[in-house]
């Protein structure tokens, strides 16, 4: 009984994390690597108590393979293998996750509710690209923000674009 509660709240935050990290995907590449690990963190957790494993077997799963091993073998055949081994799991991580995603214990309405999600902020972020194409927009955010608020923002960052176009689109009229 109290194993089952615990496994209930255990699917219900891994699906609120899975439908958040949609959300923010499009949006800011440390965001999107912040929410994955906490759901493969909360994946590897649900499958310590349901005593299974959190990988189920694909095919895709061989192709994924092969490219971590050659990527394995490349980084220790450079001539700095330190630099290039951290390299490959700084950025190739991500598709060492793949597994975990595709085996994820998630109801077909909370992964509709990602998809729609996903598919929103998707659109968000290529409605401002489009809009900071013509007009140019990026630079002039950014100046009204740092004006108005007095804050320092980074140039140019992904992570504050769609927010600082939310926030000052009555400044743009």
């Amino acid at each position: 009984m109290i194993k089952e509660r615990i496994v209930e709240k255990l699917e219900i935050t891994l699906q609120v994390l899975f439908l958040l990290w949609c959300i923010v995907l499009p949006l800011s590449t440390a965001g999107m690597q912040i929410f994955l690990g906490l759901v493969i963190g909360m994946s590897i957790m649900l499958s310590i108590v349901k005593r299974h494993s959190p990988i189920n077997y694909h095919p895709f799963l061989i192709f994924i393979a092969v490219y971590v091993l050659t990527d394995l073998i490349s980084a220790f055949n450079a001539d700095n293998w330190k630099q290039s081994l951290d390299a490959v799991f700084s950025n190739d991580w991500i598709i060492i996750a793949v597994p975990f995603l595709i085996s994820l214990p998630i109801t077909p309405l909370w992964r509709k509710r990602s998809f729609k999600a996903l598919m929103i902020t998707a659109s968000l972020v290529g409605l401002f690209g489009i809009v900071q194409f013509f007009v140019g927009i990026n630079s002039q955010l950014f100046n009204i923000l740092k004006t108005n608020v007095n804050i320092l923002l980074p140039d140019c960052s992904a992570d504050f674009n769609i927010f600082i176009l939310l926030e000052t689109s009555e400044k743009l009229r």
